[in-house]
């Protein structure tokens, strides 16, 4: 009886319930560093207490089935940590939402104390469970978002540049550490293959220091793009990282090196037998 009468509830007084969640909501924003569009937020808001309702009508007697919650809250739960939502957030606004039809229920019955025993216990435990199943699946959806963050920023920090058909460019910007050189050569290695790519150009003007260890990750890569055919050229190299090299005892092998990028590219081209010349020079 407790379920239907919280059914009940949200299907004749969802607009009140709306508005008053609302505007509790907007006085709480106020005091607070979360902002929402408020146009958006009704709009969610409604969408929860729709999913609320639909769950009730679902739901056994004795517990909810957890494809349900799946099925109604994810979506709701995608969309919050997707707007940079923090889980202490979500879960006071999801108590709010609670408040409101807690206090609507005890206007509504206040006749019948034995009924609205029974419908309070009922909306206690069903957001007991819709909150216990949002924080974990919540954390979970920021964690894969996190995670997907890193990887893109990974791949920000180390872009490989096609600048003809078979010539690649990787400008390295920052410190090399261990996890950065790995992504350098994965990212690398693979362009090299999507490519095809017979010289890869790897520009090291904004790298401030280059030490032992920077080195040999540079010379790991160079060797592993070797394997696969492609030659490499080493250029931006600065005369103090040039005498650091030097004083360290740094092996840089067979690697071709140039001063600059333009002379690089030069060095690629003619190695292909081309060189890029003005069109007024072609045409003359």
């Amino acid at each position: 009886m407790g379920k239907r009468a919280i059914n009940n509830l949200l299907k004749n007084d969802m607009e009140d319930i709306l508005q008053t969640v609302v505007e509790e909501l907007n006085v709480q924003r106020k005091k607070s560093d979360v902002f929402m569009n408020p146009a958006i937020e009704k709009l969610e808001i409604k969408q929860f207490l729709e999913s609320l309702r639909i769950l009730l009508e679902k739901q056994s007697e004795d517990k909810i089935n957890d494809d349900h919650l799946s099925s109604l809250f994810m979506p709701f739960c995608q969309k919050k940590a997707s707007e940079g939502y923090y889980l202490r957030h979500l879960v006071f606004d999801t108590l709010q939402i609670k408040k409101v039809i807690w206090v609507k229920l005890q206007g509504e019955m206040k006749e019948n104390p034995s009924l609205l025993m029974d419908a309070l216990s009922v909306l206690s435990d069903v957001f007991d469970e819709i909150i216990k199943y949002m924080g974990k699946v919540f954390m979970e959806i920021r964690e894969d978002i996190i995670r997907s963050q890193k990887h893109a920023l990974r791949e920000l920090s180390v872009p490989v540049v096609p600048i003809f058909d078979d010539i690649l460019i990787l400008p390295l910007i920052g410190t090399i550490d261990t996890t950065r050189a790995k992504q350098i050569m994965e990212n690398v290695l693979e362009a090299v293959l999507s490519y095809e790519a017979e010289f890869v150009i790897i520009d090291i003007t904004g790298v401030p220091i280059v030490d032992t260890v920077v080195a040999h990750h540079i010379i790991k890569t160079v060797q592993a793009a070797r394997l696969l055919g492609t030659k490499c050229i080493l250029v931006g190299i600065r005369p103090e990282i040039a005498n650091t090299i030097v004083e360290l005892g740094v092996d840089l092998g067979d690697i071709k090196t140039q001063g600059n990028l333009k002379n690089g590219i030069n060095l690629a081209l003619s190695m292909k037998g081309l060189k890029i010349i003005r069109e007024d020079d072609a045409k003359g």
